[in-house]
């Protein structure tokens, strides 16, 4: 890198930066400690054009095609970036997602969870048998809204020395996390692996496996336990991890530039849409309160690792 002279303004220096630019000629311009500013060329090979560039410019300064340089200069710059957030739409670009997958392996544990919620729906029959489901709900205990008694939603009998979260008082850590196994018909299952495989294989891929575990594990957590105080245990379903597995790249490749992607606009507007849909009932019994808190917990984490980055 060599300077070929300098400027004696800013709004000159600026203008010929410009034109540069529109030429494809990498530079810098510096403010030097006596006012003015130099101009820096960053390849050996284009320093005798931008010099010549520089005396044309000094004798004619308001000369046409430096006049209309900043215009084109700006344009170019939003060619740019419209093709930057195209390359950097990774999370639907399938060959970016071939990179990935030759670079960083297989998503071993994304597809260890889709397998896990596929085998827990077969098992319990989507839900309906009470030997594995009673097993994986976060409480088997609810109180009456009246009476404050609690009782056992699977059997309907009155548990006399029930509480709020009773199984988990007594040491059922478990029930905190496994309600994300649960799911109650095939489109419920079908909808919220497909979300799985799509965010949590690009994240593990991306950011290495124990990063999606603890955000599947503090998600899953917070999540359940907003919708335990939000209508009570009697929900299931991995939509509340979806849900914060997207807010999480949301966030993140919107604050760390440096991450290299960015989430697809277009799957963001439709989840969102599905969220406050969720919320007119006009799709039957959700797990709405899940939803929310798994995208607030995923945005908050996305923005604090990008901050840390």
């Amino acid at each position: 890198m060599r300077t070929i002279g300098t400027l004696d303004n800013e709004q000159a220096a600026a203008r010929f930066g410009d034109f540069l630019s529109v030429q494809g000629i990498d530079h810098q311009v510096e403010n030097e400690d006596d006012g003015t500013f130099s101009i820096w060329i960053l390849e050996e090979r284009q320093m005798s054009k931008a010099a010549e560039m520089l005396r044309e410019f000094r004798s004619n300064p308001q000369g046409e095609v430096f006049l209309d340089a900043p215009r084109l200069a700006q344009l170019r710059r939003e060619e740019q970036e419209r093709e930057e957030r195209h390359r950097r739409s990774t999370v639907v670009d399938s060959a970016r997602l071939g990179y990935e997958r030759s670079a960083s392996g297989k998503a071993w544990l994304t597809l260890s969870l889709i397998l896990i919620c596929v085998g827990v729906g077969i098992y319990s029959g989507l839900g309906k048998e009470n030997q594995i489901a009673r097993f994986l709900h976060i409480s088997e205990l609810v109180s009456d809204d009246t009476t404050g008694i609690f009782f056992n939603f699977f059997t309907r009998t009155i548990a006399p020395n029930g509480a709020w979260l009773s199984e988990v008082r007594q040491g059922e850590i478990w029930r905190l996390v496994t309600p994300i196994f649960l799911h109650f018909n095939v489109l419920h299952l079908l909808f919220n692996m497909m979300m799985l495989r799509e965010f949590g294989s690009f994240i593990e891929r991306r950011f290495g496996s124990a990063q999606l575990g603890l955000l599947v594990l503090g998600t899953a957590v917070l999540s359940n336990l907003g919708q335990m105080l939000w209508e009570g245990p009697n929900f299931g379903g991995m939509s509340g991890v979806d849900y914060g597995l997207l807010g999480f790249l949301w966030i993140r490749g919107k604050y760390d530039p440096r991450a290299g992607f960015e989430l697809n606009p277009g799957s963001v507007k439709m989840m969102l849409i599905w969220l406050v849909l969720c919320y007119t009932g006009l799709m039957g019994s959700i797990a709405n309160m899940a939803h929310t808190v798994g995208l607030l917990t995923g945005m908050a984490w996305g923005y604090y690792t990008a901050r840390r980055h």
